[in-house]
């Protein structure tokens, strides 16, 4: 268990996700909760969201959501999304050029609604009361990433003829690799993933405080349909700019603003994410077994979304080195 309690961050949602990963991944009854909580939010901002055309899951937007023309919520939860649950959350001011839409679920805005919202889903939209939003999942996550970045690499990666090979440990359910973000983003770099038979997931941290992808990188092998198992933990980086192709995997970067060109396959936690194109789920979103902080981390004061990811980055990494020596994962 994690050391952010959410007892109160929408039950029947959580008992959902828990049964539907349960059932589609072939996982124990329970997934821990930083798993439920990537797979409940397609998209999560501590700040703001800004283009997005599409996001086919469900967006926690810390900040203000402002699209020029239209966007789409909820494209792949039409027919899963229990009555009641909430596929569109934003703390501050919702802005669109065009009608927006959304798909399954019911969306709650903290601030006003400029433009149409398009209820799609016959769910409701409630704006201009803060009190109704879904707890928010940015301390959480941010939280998990510190913590992962500590793991050491149980799983090796080579690189030849520009192309970089993740092969996953053959006795880890928790794949995890350990790189820089140049190593990441090599000049006309191709990406290949071999999973083996007992991977459930895979945690791949990238150092960097500028992270830029070169170009257009190849993403080959396991990686085309393993978007919904693979986290790329961006857990230094302040700025992630994807020009290029699509990326596959869950995007982690707390404390970065994150632009792309192309869709991201998987999901993105950032502090702001700016993008033309769309966040998309590759399959059934499956993240049950990525491990959560230990209880016995020193506890973090909860904090506003605006200065949380700032916080806990100082007093989390100040602990890292004490919790090294426990990462057995």
């Amino acid at each position: 268990m994690a050391r952010f309690k959410l007892e109160n961050f929408m039950n029947n949602k959580k008992l959902f996700v828990a049964l539907t990963l349960a059932g589609t991944c072939g996982l124990g009854a329970q997934a821990t909760q930083i798993g439920t909580l990537l797979s409940e939010w397609n998209v999560v901002t501590s700040g703001n969201l800004t283009g997005v055309t599409d996001v086919q899951g469900n967006v926690y937007v810390g900040g203000n959501y402002t699209v020029a023309n239209s966007t789409d919520i909820g494209t792949s939860d039409s027919n899963v999304m229990p009555a009641g649950n909430v596929s569109l959350a934003v703390a501050g001011n919702f802005s669109t050029g065009n009608p927006s839409h959304v798909n399954a679920g019911n969306a709650v805005v903290g601030g006003t609604v400029t433009g149409t919202i398009n209820m799609n889903s016959g769910g409701t939209l409630t704006h201009g009361n803060p009190a109704a939003l879904p707890s928010s999942p940015v301390a959480a996550i941010t939280s998990a990433s510190l913590y992962w970045s500590t793991l050491g690499a149980n799983s090796s990666f080579s690189t030849a003829n520009n192309q970089i090979n993740f092969v996953c440990n053959n006795n880890q359910n928790v794949a995890v690799f350990n790189l820089t973000a140049s190593q990441l983003f090599a000049q006309n770099q191709s990406l290949s993933l071999t999973a083996a038979a007992i991977t459930k997931n895979i945690i791949i941290n990238v150092s960097g405080t500028s992270v830029a992808e070169f170009n257009s990188e190849n993403f080959l092998g396991a990686f085309t349909s393993w978007g919904s198992k693979v986290v790329f933990n961006f857990y230094q980086a302040t700025t992630v700019s994807l020009p290029g192709s699509s990326l596959y995997g869950y995007i982690v970067a707390p404390g970065a603003a994150v632009t792309a060109n192309s869709p991201i396959v998987g999901g993105v936690m950032a502090s702001t994410l700016s993008t033309s194109s769309e966040v998309e789920l590759s399959g059934t979103p499956c993240y049950s077994d990525l491990p959560d902080v230990p209880t016995t981390t020193p506890n973090v004061p909860a904090v506003p979304d605006a200065s949380a990811t700032a916080l806990l980055l100082g007093i989390a990494l100040s602990g890292a080195a004490a919790l090294r020596h426990k990462l057995t994962r």
